[in-house]
């Protein structure tokens, strides 16, 4: 997607005549996100370092069987 976008930048530039184009921050948004919480997380608390869950089926499966077990549940 990075690629993808950072292509259509400098085509359009192209296009628009603005020469050269100088170098930006292409992320998506959870890449982002994660960058400002390396960067400022220790302001919530947050430990130094932290993992980004990538495979969440296990938490997901974790937090359904809590709010089965919880007296406030719905259902």
């Amino acid at each position: 997607m990075q690629q993808r976008a950072r292509a259509e930048v400098y085509k359009q530039a192209f296009q628009w005549g603005a020469g050269r184009v100088q170098p930006r921050f292409f992320r998506t948004i959870h890449a982002f996100c994660v960058r400002l919480l390396e960067s400022y997380g220790h302001y919530l608390g947050l430990p130094p370092t932290f993992d980004v869950i990538t495979d969440d089926d296990e938490v997901w499966n974790e937090f359904v069987q809590q709010q089965r077990r919880s007296p406030f549940a719905f259902g």
